[in-house]
């Protein structure tokens, strides 16, 4: 009696401590299978195949992006050329004319200049600062005509730098009229200091 007792209550904490027993067992395999070098290995394998296609992601996208700048770059570039295309011609034309209209002007002032001088030389007077006056006119005039030898004298969109081309020609023609402005005053200058010596009518 007492043993037919016993026997299921036997047989029940094996039971228990099978049931108990089995998940601490499971879990030490499992922790053995992760330190397990092979393991280790595949996951190393994993981290680094991860990284390589995060890397490779990141490239495909910085070049996708660098595309995207060079066309939208070349976009605008065309679209600066259509525009510099539709303007070369009036462009050229305003070239052509302001320096023609520059060296006119000098041409102007150095022929009054010189008959200026003629003049003097033909009356026979003497004026005392006569020959500083020449040298300012002389002066005046080389430098209008250094300023129309460096002017841009031509311009093509084509070229590698159009926009520094229609730059340099707008500082030329702003120096080359300072210039002009100069050789005018000095000419002017002459013609009022050649004046002074002339006899005055009621002096006749």
């Amino acid at each position: 009696m007492r043993t037919r007792l016993l026997k299921p209550l036997l047989i029940s904490t094996l039971i228990v401590t099978v049931l108990v027993g089995s998940p601490l067992s499971v879990a030490a395999v499992q922790a053995g299978d992760e330190d397990s070098p092979e393991s280790t290995t595949h996951l190393s394998h994993e981290t680094t195949e991860k990284h390589t296609t995060e890397d490779r992601d990141v490239t495909t996208a910085q070049t996708h992006a660098e595309d995207k700048t060079l066309k939208v770059q070349k976009r605008l570039d065309d679209a600066k050329l259509r525009v510099c295309e539709r303007r070369q011609t009036q462009i050229k034309t305003i070239m052509e004319r302001s320096s023609a209209r520059a060296k006119r002007q000098a041409e102007l002032f150095n022929a009054i200049a010189e008959r200026t001088k003629a003049f003097y030389v033909k009356q026979g007077h003497t004026l005392a600062n006569y020959d500083e006056l020449v040298a300012a006119v002389d002066g005046a005039k080389n430098k209008v005509a250094a300023d129309v030898a460096t002017l841009p004298r031509d311009f093509s969109c084509e070229s590698s730098d159009p926009k520094g081309t229609g730059s340099s020609f707008k500082e030329g023609m702003k120096q080359e009229i300072t210039d002009l402005k100069a050789l005018r005053t000095a000419v002017k200058n002459l013609i009022v200091g050649v004046k002074s010596v002339q006899p005055h009518e009621e002096d006749n």
